[in-house]
């Protein structure tokens, strides 16, 4: 009986040594004869390549019509959880080379991590590459085939880094255009004098989510017609409001303190809504009696990287009122001679009058952290 060379095994006579071997894209065929008792054992065993990364990377850098363009800055960049570093490379150059003596203290201290390539030339639109991994660089970490050990601008323009040698690339930048983003309301009105600022993203990866890895570009009021011009780039934006009175509003309807998007038209309109704030009253009692000196407290929803913050106590009547904005979504929390004796949240922005909180027939998850 035998097995196809597909299913990697086949039954014969012979002696028990390595017959053959064939080098394929990305492994070695390593064909074996082995006399297990009364039979020979004949084994094909694909066995990966080692990885073996690019000694450098060199990068040329032109205009579209083929002209030399000259780098300003180059820079680096690292995204790894909790940390967003940036390591400055040399500029004022229309060449660019990457190799070990450019390998920054970071590189070893990182398990895993992610680097992207961040460049400006006057003239040109900044341009950030992919995120990539170059094998060896910080000890080998991911397989030959991954398309991470790519350097990659898009639009065809990439390099592997999977070659012992040095690897080149003609990289091509475009000239800028004008960008605006056109900011309106929920109800399609036009959102004047707020302030916008616009930025590369790159790197927002540790437990709160924050923007921790972005590069400056412009920053700006929108004008009566809602609108505000923003530098060109060839990379992400984030986009972020110097505001609390107002959130993007994104996909799914949320308020968002900002927005991550690449622009593809000259024009790209973001919707903006405005929190909406009133005045709410709790009244907090104990089986009937008022409980004074409990304290309120809140937290965003599913955001514990935002903080807790203290909004009101109550008096001697068991009251306490307090500002709140709708329709931004928060727990609430009571705290009570060093207790959580109440969670829920605010009530729907159509109710009216006081909410009355009896202590006596709550019960609570003991989540929460309260003042001892």
């Amino acid at each position: 009986m035998a097995a196809s060379a597909e299913d990697g095994l086949a039954i014969g006579v012979g002696p028990s040594h390595v017959i053959e071997t064939k080098r394929g894209e990305g492994y070695i065929d390593v064909v074996m004869k082995a006399t297990v008792g009364a039979v020979v054992v004949v084994l094909l065993l694909a066995v990966p390549k080692p990885v073996v990364a690019a000694s450098a990377v060199e990068l040329s850098f032109v205009g579209p019509s083929g002209e030399t363009a000259r780098i300003s800055r180059a820079r680096l960049l690292l995204a790894a959880w909790g940390v967003a570093e940036r390591t400055e490379l040399v500029g004022n150059s229309s060449r660019l080379r990457i190799d070990s003596s450019t390998r920054p203290d970071w590189a070893t201290k990182f398990g895993d991590f992610r680097m992207y390539l961040y460049v400006e030339a006057d003239g040109y639109a900044p341009l950030l590459s992919e995120a990539f991994d170059w094998p060896g660089y910080g000890g080998p970490r991911l397989p030959s085939n991954s398309v991470a050990t790519k350097l990659d601008f898009r639009n065809g323009r990439s390099v592997a880094l999977l070659d012992s040698k040095a690897v080149t690339m003609t990289v091509t930048l475009r000239h800028p255009i004008r960008r605006v983003i056109h900011i309106i309301d929920e109800g399609g009105r036009a959102v004047s004098d707020v302030e916008m600022k616009a930025a590369v993203f790159w790197s927002a990866s540790n437990h709160c989510g924050f923007p921790a890895g972005i590069e400056p570009l412009t920053s700006g009021a929108t004008s009566p017609e809602g609108t505000v011009e923003v530098q060109d780039a060839d990379a992400q934006y984030i986009f972020l409001l110097k505001t609390s009175d107002a959130a993007f509003i994104g996909t799914n309807g949320a308020y968002e303190d900002s927005l991550t998007m690449r622009l593809t038209r000259p024009t790209t309109t973001v919707h903006v809504g405005k929190y909406r704030k009133r005045a709410i009253t709790f009244n907090v009692v104990n089986k009937g009696a008022p409980v004074s000196g409990a304290q309120l407290w809140s937290s965003p929803v599913a955001d514990v990287c935002e903080g807790t913050s203290q909004l009101a106590t109550t008096d001697q009547r068991g009251r306490l009122t307090f500002q709140w904005s709708y329709p931004a979504p928060s727990e609430l929390w009571l705290c009570y001679q060093g207790e959580d004796v109440w969670e829920g949240t605010a009530p729907a922005e159509s109710s009216r009058g006081a909410v009355r909180i009896d202590l006596s027939a709550t019960t609570t998850q003991g989540g929460y952290g309260c003042p001892q």
